[in-house]
Order: C-alpha cells, then sequence, then structure tokens
C-alpha cells in the first residue's frame, strides 16, 4: 500500500466513546471529533518544531501515538510517520540513544506501509545512520547510510543532490575508521556532487538531519 506521509503527518486522534448504550449513536460525533483533533494536533506539533520546542513536540507525537495504538490494532500509516518525528525531535535535542531507538522501531512500520525503495525510508535509514554516528557507533552507522543511498540511486539516478550528504557521513565515518582508500572514494563522491550543484551546496556540512 502506497500512501504519502509527510513530516507532520495528519495523524487521526480518536475520541474513546463513554456512552454506554448497546447501539452507540456518537460515532458520527467522534469521527468528526477526531478529524477536527487531528488538524490542531498536527499543527501543535508542527508549531512546537518550528519554534524548537522539540520537547514540546516530543510530549504531542506521544500522545498522539498512544491514542492510536489504542485504536487500531494493526499497523497503519501513521505510526511510521510518528516514530520519524519523535527521531528527528530527539536528535534535535541530542538525545541520540533515544532518536536511534525511535528510527529503529519506526522504520520497519514505514517499510511495512510504503515498501522499501520510498524516500521516507531512505530518510529513515539516513537519520538511524546520523545517530549511530553521534554515538560513535561507526561500524553500525554505515549499513543503514548506505541503504539510503541504494534507494536514492533507484529513485533519482547515480547522481543526485539527495545523496550528498550520506556521501559526506560516510567520507567522515572511514576517516573516523582509519580507512583512507575509502575517505578519499567519498570525498571524491562529495567534491562531484558539490561541483555538479555548486548553487545548492556552497559550504557543505554534517547537518542533523536530511
Amino acid at each position: 500500500m502506497l500512501a504519502k506521509i509527510s513530516l507532520f503527518s495528519v495523524i487521526a486522534f480518536a475520541v474513546v466513546a463513554c456512552s454506554s448504550s448497546p447501539k452507540d449513536t456518537s460515532k458520527t460525533s467522534n469521527s468528526a471529533a477526531s478529524s477536527s483533533n487531528s488538524k490542531q494536533l498536527k499543527r501543535y506539533a508542527q508549531k512546537a518544531y518550528r519554534s524548537g520546542n522539540y520537547q514540546k513536540s516530543i510530549n504531542h507525537l506521544q500522545q498522539q501515538l498512544n491514542v492510536l495504538q489504542k485504536k487500531h490494532k494493526s499497523i497503519i500509516p501513521e505510526f511510521g510517520s510518528i516514530y520519524f518525528n519523535l527521531g528527528l525531535s530527539s536528535l534535535k535535542l541530542n538525545r541520540n540513544q533515544a532518536a536511534s531507538t525511535y528510527f529503529e522501531i519506526g522504520l520497519p512500520l514505514a517499510k511495512h506501509s510504503l515498501g522499501t525503495n520510498h524516500l521516507l525510508v531512505a530518510r529513515y535509514n539516513s537519520n538511524l545512520g546520523i545517530a549511530y554516528l553521534r554515538q560513535r557507533l561507526y561500524r553500525k552507522a554505515i549499513k543503514p547510510i548506505k541503504l539510503s543511498v541504494n534507494i536514492k540511486k533507484n529513485l533519482f539516478g547515480e547522481s543526485n543532490h539527495h545523496l550528498l550528504y550520506d556521501y559526506v557521513r560516510l567520507k567522515k565515518i572511514y576517516n573516523r575508521l582509519n580507512s583512507e582508500k575509502l575517505t578519499n572514494y567519498y570525498k571524491n563522491k562529495v567534491d562531484q556532487l558539490k561541483s555538479k550543484y555548486s548553487s545548492r551546496y556552497k559550504n557543505i556540512r554534517i547537518s542533523n538531519s536530511k
């Protein structure tokens, strides 16, 4: 099932019915309330993240996750989106171990909903690699970043700007592992893409997420 998941996708907010009547006549009103709450929670999460209040963003996302898990017994696309956003906010707070845990949980959920060849799955892998890199788990970081590279190549071709930051991180990893050959290999990859997209990337650096 292909579904589009944005950075902060609309997350269905369930309203638990309190009526004890055998025939629930509140379903329609609860559904409307869910839709309204979903949009409101989305705005809260976006506003918190964009204003730099990452802990508040995490709080909203965890609330959404708890409600959804009570309502849905099977995997839905929103689960993958929530864990991704929890991971991003945790990276912003330098809670790198927590971030890697969120990405590890959410990655298979995103793959289940979107398939393996999707940009969000690539971003999951890339950010999981960042979380490992920050914990100095250099060898562990290699696999997810290379998976991100492969997906982006499949989606956009062998030489596209989406690859640049992954190559920068691989260069850094192999430098830390004292592999001169592979460090130079990825340095050349970085230089090639910087030259091709010079107007886009004038001052290349490792960022928190790309």
